[in-house]
């Protein structure tokens, strides 16, 4: 796995990379201290994950980050912080258009840096995982990756996918059965791609898209605790 870390303080960059060293002995670690480095880097080199610092000398983490993602959507940012509760509202509610692979906060705390690279691993088995569906007289091979929720219709299933939507004869059940478990029931008619939520609250979840969809009140306490997890915050 290649790791970079953009932080402004070169002893974190150096401390940073030491207890990554413990954790994942076979991890590769590049460290920048200027944003301008990491975005000529992120053209000539591949990267699984940035570890980014928000608040940086000269420029807003959060704005290296949209910068980041516009170059490379695929490539995961975990902001770092000392302030959580002064950037958290900011990163969540004022940017729909990026959001981060997860947060963690200074000083980092070993078992926290451990989810979060346990939630990159499964990332990438789940990063590009096809499924098949038989629909009509066809079955189509579909990714994981282009689903946006599935929903339950009488005796039929609704795949949603970006520009189309897949007509499946099945239960819901079976369906949540192909998916990884970054897909997450809102209700027991709609399943989730967490990958595409901007937004949610106790009765309803909006995708990045500005679709929203329901959260039951049977659901909503699991769905918060499972999307919060994923998303780095459990």
């Amino acid at each position: 796995m290649r790791l970079a870390v953009l932080d402004d303080e070169k002893a974190f960059i150096n401390e940073f990379t030491a207890l990554t060293s413990q954790m994942m002995p076979d991890a590769q670690v590049i460290g920048f201290d200027k944003e301008d480095e990491l975005i000529d880097c992120i053209g000539s080199e591949r990267l699984d994950c940035i570890f980014m610092d928000i608040c940086l000398d000269n420029s807003s983490g959060i704005d290296t980050a949209k910068r980041v993602t516009d170059i490379s959507p695929d490539i995961p940012v975990v902001f770092v912080t000392g302030y959580p509760q002064q950037y958290c509202q900011s990163i969540f509610l004022e940017h729909f258009d990026f959001e981060p692979f997860a947060f963690v906060c200074k000083p980092i705390k070993k078992q926290i840096l451990q989810r979060v690279f346990e939630k990159l691993k499964v990332k990438g088995k789940d990063k590009g995982s096809d499924i098949t569906l038989h629909s009509g007289r066809q079955d189509i091979i579909l990714s994981t990756d282009e689903i946006k929720y599935v929903e339950s219709s009488r005796w039929y299933v609704l795949v949603h996918t970006a520009d189309k939507v897949i007509t499946v004869r099945s239960k819901l059940s079976d369906i949540q059965q192909l998916l990884p478990d970054s897909f997450i029931s809102s209700h027991k008619s709609y399943i989730v791609n967490s990958s595409y939520v901007r937004a949610f609250n106790s009765t309803a979840v909006t995708l990045q898209d500005g679709t929203e969809l329901p959260v039951s009140r049977s659901h909503k306490n699991e769905f918060k605790q499972r999307l919060l997890s994923i998303k780095g915050f459990g």
